[in-house]
């Protein structure tokens, strides 16, 4: 067992390796030799810790768990070291724009055509530019960029721990512990979330506090407690001041108080009001400003000045094909092309492997097998959803909800903007959550001789996406 006084050991060893390493980095140039020792070092000492930690957990399930998430870290860890702060980003200059701006504003919001991410909401670039003020004050440049990939990756080492926490409410760990590992293990690996760890971008909190939102409705949801359903009203309204695709979570937190058993209309309706009233006080105010002094209300607040080569034509018959063949001879997106990246499913699952980058064929080759194991996965996923919708529609409502809502959005965003990159998984990251949990859940309904197989596959998936981190970090291209 690990008591009060080996937790604040630990977190005292941890706090100080850190520091040790961030010191070190802060007064190197990056394309210095010894920054690469600093990294191993640090590397070691992760290594160590986490040894540390397991050595002192004696119950094996709790030992499997935190091997899993340790090994999240890990893999984000390299993956931070080894990715330059400029690959694999998206409009990177223009959020850099806005931190640089808030900065040197005293935290104001700019004007949206003062800027290409200006019509973010603010709270992202607030955090960011004050986390890293002491380097801006004291450092360099470099040392501001080194700030933001930190930033960065501290968020998606959470947004791995929330999983953890969601998954341990969402199955039985003792009965199905197996559910519990695979959950946390396609946060731990799944490319577009490990992507967000070196990205200068709101999509990395927005992840992290839809998880939080959904954290505290699911518990809400099991134990109808009216102050887990207010800190998801909280952490709603702090997602629509951190990215305008938060949007579709009103519609989930609506349905779930809506059809949840054993609450009285009575306090349905104060449930939504004063969840209204939380919206409002945390969010409505920057709404208001933007639709008061500019009169833009838009998702997408910079989309008319973009490039005209990024527009498709969309329509009601490309969100209904899914050319197998033309996936795997094609496994990436290609934003500047209208013809073969103009429907929604291809586009879709191209970007949660590969995003919008040709890596090269060694890239390729991992990317048609997960693209492959994640067709039939998806067969088993769309079995149990369906399964859920017919014949038990009132259970599981924030999960079923989440990914319809999400879905519903993102499509309608993309028929109505016709943006080529708005198809991409990145935006609606969230629904990771419930489409993990119907991919699981799906092998619970199969046949008995088909199970072993499915959870096989599974396992597999998880394994192609690690060895595709390989081939993308040493990919030439």
């Amino acid at each position: 067992m690990i008591t009060k006084m080996n937790k604040l050991s630990i977190a005292g060893i941890f706090i100080a390796g850190s520091l040790i390493y961030l010191f070190c980095l802060a007064y190197l140039q990056p394309k210095d030799p010894i920054v690469f020792g600093v990294h191993a070092c640090y590397l070691l000492f992760l290594c160590l810790f986490a040894c540390l930690i397991l050595s002192k957990v004696r119950n094996k399930e709790i030992r499997i768990l935190y091997s899993i998430v340790f090994g999240g870290i890990l893999l984000r860890f390299i993956y931070s070291i080894s990715t330059p702060f400029f690959v694999r980003a998206y409009d990177v200059a223009g959020h850099l724009q806005y931190i640089h701006y808030v900065q040197n504003n005293w935290l104001s919001i700019p004007e949206i055509l003062r800027g290409w991410e200006f019509f973010q909401p603010p709270i992202y670039y607030w955090l960011a530019s004050l986390f890293v003020l002491p380097a801006k004050l004291f450092g360099t440049n470099e040392t501001v960029i080194s700030g933001l990939k930190l930033f960065s990756f501290s968020i998606s080492v959470g947004t791995l721990l929330l999983a953890m926490w969601i998954a341990k409410m969402i199955f039985d760990t003792k009965k199905d512990f197996w559910k519990v590992c695979v959950f946390i293990s396609i946060f731990a690996v799944l490319p577009v979330v490990v992507y967000h760890t070196t990205r200068n971008s709101n999509d990395v909190m927005y992840f992290a506090v839809a998880l939080l939102f959904f954290g505290y409705l699911w518990k809400w949801w099991t134990n109808c407690e009216s102050k887990d359903l207010y800190l998801a009203f909280i952490f709603l309204g702090l997602g629509l001041i951190t990215k305008g695709n938060s949007i579709p979570l009103i519609g989930v937190i609506v349905l779930s108080i809506l059809l949840r058993k054993q609450v009285q209309t009575q306090e349905r309706i104060k449930y939504i009001l004063l969840g209204a009233l939380i919206l409002f006080l945390i969010s409505g105010w920057y709404y208001g400003c933007r639709y008061a002094f500019e009169g833009n209300l838009r998702i997408i607040g910079n989309a008319n000045q973009l490039n005209r080569k990024l527009i498709i034509d969309m329509k009601p018959s490309n969100f209904l094909k899914f050319n197998f063949i033309k996936v795997i001879k094609t496994p990436y997106n290609n934003g500047w092309s209208r013809d073969s990246d103009r429907h929604y499913w291809e586009v879709f699952v191209r970007s949660v492997f590969t995003g919008q980058w040709n890596m090269g064929e060694k890239v390729h080759s991992v990317s048609r097998i997960l693209i492959i194991l994640s067709t039939v996965l998806t067969l088993i996923m769309l079995a149990s959803l369906v399964g859920n919708l017919l014949w038990s529609p009132r259970e599981n409502v924030p999960l079923w909800s989440l990914l319809i809502m999400l879905f519903a959005a993102h499509i309608g965003i993309v028929y109505i903007e016709k943006i080529n990159p708005t198809q991409y998984m990145r935006l609606i990251t969230p629904v990771i959550i419930p489409m993990a949990f119907y991919l699981i859940d799906g092998v619970r309904i199969m046949p008995k001789c088909l199970k072993k197989p499915a959870i096989g596959l599974i396992w597999l998936f998880i394994a192609m996406c690690i060895v595709l981190y390989v081939a993308v970090l040493t990919a030439e291209y």
